[in-house]
């Protein structure tokens, strides 16, 4: 059983009639006061339904009338509020952190743009001579695109060994999932990689459109 955080590690434990636990406290000689004071003054009943639990709600509270009138029901709720109640504040967590990967991914951009463009512009004369030689537009986008592949693959090994040096403090976030767990991992080098493309498509394009003639004039 889990109790508190859906993130704790399952205990132990067994059930027993709770009719047993006191007759068991009797048998010791332990003082119906006393036993009260132990906090068997309340009871949780999960009831399973296929249904919507909703529904299910007065037919609950028909039955615990008809086994005990004096008896009374505190709070009903669905499994399923209970379980997103406890796992509010990492669901929180989880939503900042992907906030901030998408900063981090939009500025990933936007530094491939920068760096490229400024490339593309530094080669301006070496793609004109490219091109008077032959070379085609697909080939100047090849070249581009390629040197734009070799960063990403260099920032993808930096972010994903320094991911998994951190992943044992992100390991209380969790839920479901393990720190190394290589189907997000891949996800995410995935998508950084699209987004590193398509931040490279711009000025590989742009290259493809230089003029040879006035490449060759640039000093």
């Amino acid at each position: 059983m889990r109790h508190g955080r859906v993130q704790q590690e399952p205990t132990p434990e067994v059930i027993f009639d709770y009719r047993q636990m006191l007759l068991l406290r009797e048998r010791a000689g332990v003082p119906k006061r006393s036993q009260e004071l132990l906090g068997f003054g309340f009871m949780s009943i999960a009831v399973r339904t296929a249904g919507d639990p909703a529904r299910l709600m007065p037919a609950v509270h028909t039955a615990v009338t008809a086994a005990n009138t004096s008896a009374g029901i505190d709070a009903m709720a669905p499994l399923t509020d209970l379980l997103s109640s406890s796992i509010a504040r990492p669901r929180f967590y989880a939503a900042l952190l992907g906030l901030f990967a998408v900063i981090a991914g939009l500025l990933a951009a936007i530094g491939i743009y920068g760096v490229l463009a400024y490339a593309v512009v530094q080669r301006t004369q070496e793609i004109g001579v490219r091109m008077a030689l032959g070379a085609g537009r697909a080939d100047v986008i090849r070249l581009v695109v390629r040197q734009g592949a070799w960063l990403t693959l260099v920032g993808l090994a930096l972010g994903l060994g320094g991911a998994a040096g951190l992943s044992r403090w992100l390991e209380g976030l969790l839920f479901g999932l393990t720190p190394l767990d290589p189907e997000t991992y891949g996800v995410v080098a995935v998508g950084f990689a699209l987004v590193a493309l398509a931040a490279a498509l711009v000025p590989a394009r742009r290259a493809a459109r230089v003029d040879p003639i006035a490449a060759l004039r640039v000093e």
